[in-house]
């Protein structure tokens, strides 16, 4: 019958429109779980960008094949050829 409560294997009683509010919860938390995700992605992209900002690097051959010195702060970094800085290291000290 519609509308006849739903009886449970504990013998409890709920609304017939009970497996519709479980079914809205569900899509509201998966809702609320993609939303917060967002938000970790956007503050990794952010802490990303920040921890670069400041220096800019530019290869120095003389010195070495993967050495590279930042021109903004005078920070100098080597690493294997063909791979760049990624991190800012004026507050390194």
């Amino acid at each position: 019958k519609a509308g006849a409560p739903i009886v449970s294997a504990q013998g409890i009683e709920a609304p017939a429109f009970a497996g519709a509010i479980a079914w809205q919860d569900a899509s509201e938390k998966m809702q609320c779980a993609a939303v917060v995700l967002l938000i970790l992605l956007a503050g990794v992209f952010v802490w990303l960008a920040i921890m670069r900002r400041d220096c800019r690097w530019r290869l120095d051959r003389n010195v070495g094949p993967g050495h590279h010195a930042c021109a903004a702060c005078g920070a100098t970094c080597d690493l294997p050829a063909g791979r760049q800085p990624r991190q800012c290291l004026a507050r390194a000290g």
